[in-house]
């Protein structure tokens, strides 16, 4: 029976196990493109969050402004 058990362990930690990264060469030219991207995203982000927040500190638009 403990052989059933352990083989139940070692296909977990098969599993568990960190896989390794495909084989070939490393392309850090489309890593740096990713970075970049993600940068300029975070950029973005960070200024819709300022505007958001400018935004809502104005008072309401009158009825006037609505229509």
């Amino acid at each position: 029976m403990e052989e059933g058990g352990g083989g139940y362990n070692s296909s977990m930690e098969q599993l568990m196990r960190p896989k390794s990264p495909p084989p070939g060469p490393v392309d850090f030219h489309a890593n740096r493109n990713q970075m970049v991207k993600i940068q300029v995203l975070e950029r973005e982000i960070a200024l819709l969050q300022e505007e958001l927040k400018s935004l809502e500190s104005l008072h309401p638009a009158s009825r006037c402004c609505k229509e």
